[in-house]
């Protein structure tokens, strides 16, 4: 009987360390998802603002032309100004450009993470499952 209570004993602790660290990968598949949430966040804003600034760049492109058109009659001071604009428009783009895709690297690199997560929480669920189902057998043999 005490040999069965040792056991028992034995049982319910392994079974405690696994719910421990089920909670834990719980806890850090929920961290992951956030993450991921605000990564996801973040590229969706860096889209809008590539996009605004997309608009901007054919909006000045579009004044550059019109600049063209209009540029015997205007002083070439002013259609320097304009390209200058276009230029600097088209830099503040391709650095839009740039953060978007940092931030899509970041979120695949959560989404990865997130996915790892969850296949170890799987893991140890299942362990525990297992665990919990020796013990039963183990209990059941001992009565």
């Amino acid at each position: 009987e005490q040999q069965v209570r040792d056991i028992t004993r034995s049982l319910e602790s392994k079974l405690s360390k696994f719910k421990a660290e089920t909670r834990k990968k719980v806890a850090e598949k929920e961290a992951l998802e956030t993450s991921l949430a605000e990564m996801k966040s973040v590229l969706k804003q860096t889209s809008e603002e590539r996009t605004q600034l997309s608009t901007r760049v054919n909006e000045l492109e579009r004044e550059v032309r019109d600049a063209a058109a209009i540029s015997k009659a205007a002083s070439t001071a002013e259609a320097s100004v304009l390209e200058g604009r276009a230029i600097a428009a088209e830099r503040l783009a391709s650095e839009a450009e740039k953060k978007r895709k940092e931030a899509e690297a970041r979120a695949e690199s959560a989404e990865k993470d997130r996915q790892m997560a969850e296949e170890a929480c799987s893991k140890a669920e299942a362990s525990v499952l297992e665990a919990a189902k020796r013990a039963e057998a183990s209990h059941a043999q001992l009565e």
